[in-house]
């Protein structure tokens, strides 16, 4: 018997689907000390009973996600079930985001590691709804926003 059988990848190959099409980019995170510095400084934030979000414009037509879950959380298996289950729920619906902005998100101090995902990705969309009006972002074209003056060509503009 082949172990080769065995391992994930080689199954989601074989059903003709790819580890990066659902993966977390590099390009969706929020990674250097600068990013970091920058979203604290802006010194913006939404909150809820399950996450706290802070955030700041980022220039990027996509939004950005930092996670920060400090050891007063717990061991090192609790801070990472945390993010993992923060990363799931961004990725799972990161295009469904306002874009140009970056996230940095942590749990909200006695909040459960055990939520629910579906309530843990609600919870995001919300607090990064919150976040784009706080920081008075317009939502791109074809996102289901207004125009802007920016996007519509000249002939186009009311009257």
């Amino acid at each position: 018997m082949s172990l080769v059988a065995c391992e994930p990848q080689f199954h989601l190959r074989r059903c003709g689907i790819r580890m990066n099409e659902n993966g977390f980019p590099k390009r969706l995170r929020v990674r250097t000390r600068g990013d970091f510095h920058r979203v604290y400084s802006r010194r913006a934030h939404a909150a809820d009973e399950v996450l706290v979000l802070n955030g700041c414009e980022n220039g990027l037509a996509y939004a950005r996600l930092g996670l920060a879950v400090p050891r007063s959380y717990g061991g090192a298996v609790e801070r990472n079930l945390w993010k993992r289950r923060m990363r799931e729920a961004f990725r799972a619906m990161h295009r469904e985001l306002p874009a140009g902005m970056d996230l940095v998100a942590r749990p909200r101090r006695g909040a459960k590691s055990d939520i629910a995902l579906d309530q843990l990705g609600r919870s995001l969309y919300r607090l990064a709804k919150r976040m784009a009006a706080r920081l008075d972002l317009n939502p791109p074209p074809g996102r289901g926003g207004k125009p802007t003056t920016d996007t519509i060509a000249d002939g186009d503009l009311p009257t």
